[in-house]
């Protein structure tokens, strides 16, 4: 009976949670969808060059904010899912695949390091999925919150530990103000206006790492950047209710 009305509690709060998911990601679509409506009326009455470019400008930004919205989604749909799928994972393939796919965003202008550099030793096993949504989180906020007033970079370190694997994430970026710390991790939550997306992505990569039998821990000092490791446990039987889970080094 206790299980039963602990999962009639969980479930409630999922439900409520994906209420607020829903009703926030409605008004979320519909700024930049009204901004491109009204940008591509602007168009139509100039034939001003310049005028013309910054309207394009402005639409690839509103594109840019709905294709982070979009992201934001599927990578809750994953999160959501409760099931978990281990499997072997190599991280350094993995990474450098996410790496690609922001070739757009950091075109080559951000250095990204591995420790330790043989690609034999980032082999883990773990839900593919689920880490591939933890990592692309991490590794868009590094970029998107980059400073421009020395050479970009990030170091990407995998060790082993008494309890399993610790993967971490550093950058030199712009950091977060120390009152901001316990907040990035909170639904919706938004700490500077350069955030694109719904709010949900250090929520979600928190949740999926304790999904994994794991916690997620945040460090960060303004103008000097921000560490986020990534604890993983050698093996679990359980991690959410009927899950079948394990991430352990191979």
């Amino acid at each position: 009976e206790e299980k039963v009305q602990a999962r009639t509690t969980q479930l409630q709060q999922a439900n409520a949670e994906m209420d607020r998911l829903v009703y926030s990601l409605s008004h979320d679509f519909r700024t930049p969808l009204t901004n491109v409506r009204g940008l591509l009326t602007h168009a139509r009455k100039t034939e001003d060059p310049t005028t013309l470019h910054l309207i394009l400008q402005h639409i690839e930004t509103s594109t840019n904010r709905l294709d982070e919205l979009q992201q934001d989604m599927i990578n809750y749909a994953v999160y959501w899912r409760e099931k978990l799928d281990p499997q072997p994972v190599q991280l350094q393939e993995m990474v450098q695949g996410i790496w690609q796919q922001f070739s757009h965003a950091h075109q080559g202008q951000i250095d990204l390091y591995f420790n330790p550099t043989n690609r034999n030793d980032w082999h883990i096993h773990t839900d593919r999925e689920k880490m591939r949504v933890l990592l692309y989180t991490l590794l868009s906020n590094a970029i998107r919150y980059r400073a421009t007033n020395q050479p970009a970079r990030i170091d990407l370190s995998l060790r082993t530990v008494a309890s399993g694997c610790a993967i971490t994430l550093a950058d030199n970026g712009i950091g977060i103000e120390a009152e901001q710390l316990g907040k990035v991790t909170r639904m919706f939550y938004r700490a500077t206006h350069k955030s694109m997306g719904a709010g949900m992505g250090l929520y979600v990569a928190q949740g999926i790492a304790r999904q994994l039998g794991g916690d997620l821990q945040l460090s960060s000092q303004v103008g000097q950047g921000t560490q986020v490791t990534i604890h993983i446990p050698l093996s679990r039987q359980e991690t959410t209710p009927g899950a079948e889970a394990a991430s352990m080094i191979s």
